[in-house]
């Protein structure tokens, strides 16, 4: 611990000797590249370029190193659960940018995919409606109602009879009905059945998909088989041909040839056959998942009708309609006719109003409403893309695969990345053991000598290329640097953790 206080000493008078010669003497020192990182020279100093004179020794740094690719990566899946469903490279290939390298089951995401974008589709649905106004049916309705209401005051202003008060009670009765249906909504029985039967078709659809598609990738595989056969029996056919074109003709010769003939005529049948099989398992696939996905459509559309049920304009409406119909049985019965032909055209007022209603424009604030509804809807789409993207890794650059410990069908590995690739186009010698005393004096351009243990028939020249900034503390008080060493030339013979030694030979 002494002598290391004592090594401590000597750097801190070293250090603010050489700081303080660098301000006489900055227009005298060698300009080279500044370390990686380096803050901003300030006019006090001199530059990060330049090197200060040291009163310590001069000659070349020695320091162990390894060899180093010039990029590499650790690459782990950022999802968190699943399984690895397939490794799409091997160790020692070659990939491009973006090369998917491994991915996740990802059946759930995807399923979570599909919800969202279904979602998406029904708000923008919603929004279509709402800025396409009321439909034909409606507006019709609407005109009917202000028809009835106009025959009502008609009839009031007619002779009432025993006839106008019944048909005033049926009106009324059905009024009280539709309002009754309006407020109680669907049933909730009649929902569930409908959610069952919509969650059922899905499943047919998906079991039907399964089955059809299982179905003609058999029929497929038979029809490459029966393929294959045919080859097989043309080429028996030619070398039989060949052989016997090589020599003279004898007995049975053209049995074997006859044989041979309908061996490739019996293999083209079985091929046509399985041909027409395949096709009629594609076709039996597309009209089964269709008439499957039809069912889906009709389930959800049924679901979708009940829930929606009536809205606050339609109540209104009906009340309106038992109020008037309650009004003009009253009337009716009792010995005010006035107020009877005012309850008339008061109905004829509210059937007009809701008449202009469906024909007037949109709301802006619906709209607004109907378009925040889709905004929402396409962030859960891309928040469940971008779920589904992140099981799959894919290479950050042109690379080569060094390792892989993802396996198919086992969780990813939690204590080593799934993959790591490398950039093996160039290497660089790393040594990282460089203490405070040798780090400052160098600088970016130093030239260094390259030496293997492997190799001791090879020395390679380079220079430093740069220099980690941050130094690690190293055995409590010891701080080492990080220098990356860029060979002058390349060699084959260096792999990756390759140890080395290098001697760097500072600049004056």
């Amino acid at each position: 611990m002494k002598k290391k206080l004592i090594i401590a000493g000597v750097a801190l008078v070293l250090l603010a000797t050489a700081g303080a010669l660098a301000l006489s003497v900055s227009a005298k020192t060698r300009a080279g590249s500044a370390p990686l990182g380096a803050p901003a020279a300030e006019s006090q100093r001199a530059p990060l370029t330049q090197r200060a004179p040291l009163t310590q020794p001069d000659g070349p740094i020695v320091a162990s190193a390894v060899v180093v690719p010039v990029q590499s990566v650790r690459l782990r899946f950022a999802m968190q659960g699943g399984v690895v469903a397939e490794v799409l490279v091997r160790e020692g290939d070659a990939v491009t940018k973006g090369t998917p390298l491994a991915r996740l089951d990802s059946r759930a995401l995807e399923l979570q995919l599909d919800r969202a974008t279904a979602a998406l589709a029904g708000a923008q649905a919603t929004y279509d409606q709402i800025e396409a106004g009321s439909k034909p049916e409606e507006v019709a309705q609407a005109r009917a109602r202000v028809g009835v209401a106009q025959a009502q005051l008609r009839q009031v202003r007619g002779v009432v009879t025993e006839d106008t008060i019944a048909a005033a009670q049926a009106r009324l009765d059905q009024a009280r009905a539709t309002l009754s249906r309006l407020e109680a909504g669907p049933r909730a029985s009649e929902v569930h059945a409908a959610q069952a039967a919509l969650d059922l078709a899905k499943v047919a659809l998906q079991a039907t998909r399964d089955r059809l598609s299982a179905t003609k990738t058999d029929a497929r595989l038979k029809m490459e088989r029966a393929a294959n056969d045919v080859r097989d029996r043309q080429d028996a056919y030619n070398l039989l041909q060949q052989q016997l074109s090589q020599r003279a003709e004898r007995p049975g010769d053209q049995e074997q040839l006859s044989l041979a003939t309908r061996a490739i005529d019996t293999a083209t049948k079985a091929l046509q056959q399985a041909t027409v099989d395949y096709d009629v398992a594609r076709q039996a696939e597309d009209a089964g998942v269709q008439a499957a996905n039809l069912q889906v459509r009709q389930a959800q559309v049924r679901l979708d009708q009940l829930l929606v049920g009536a809205d606050a304009d339609q109540i209104a409406s009906a009340r309106a309609d038992v109020a008037a119909a309650q009004e003009q049985l009253s009337q009716l019965q009792g010995e005010q006719r006035a107020g009877a032909l005012a309850s008339a055209a008061a109905s004829i007022t509210a059937a007009e109003a809701d008449l202009q209603r469906l024909l007037a424009t949109p709301l802006p604030s619906d709209l607004g409403v109907a378009a925040a509804q889709i905004q929402e809807a396409q962030v859960v789409v891309r928040q469940a893309q971008l779920a589904l993207d992140t099981a799959t890794l894919r290479a950050p650059f042109d690379a080569t695969v060094a390792a892989i410990s993802a396996i198919v069908g086992e969780p990813p590995p939690a204590d080593m990345p799934a993959l790591v690739l490398a950039d093996l186009s160039e290497w660089r010698i790393q040594t990282a053991n460089l203490s405070e005393l040798s780090i400052g004096r160098i600088l970016a351009g130093d030239q260094a000598t390259i030496t293997f243990s492997a190799l001791p028939d090879m020395q390679l020249s380079g220079r430093v290329s740069s220099i980690r900034p941050i130094g690690a503390n190293q055995a409590g008080d010891v701080t080492t640097y990080t220098v990356l060493i860029t060979p002058d030339t390349a060699d084959d013979r260096l792999w990756w953790n390759m140890t080395a030694s290098v001697t760097i030979v500072p600049g004056p």
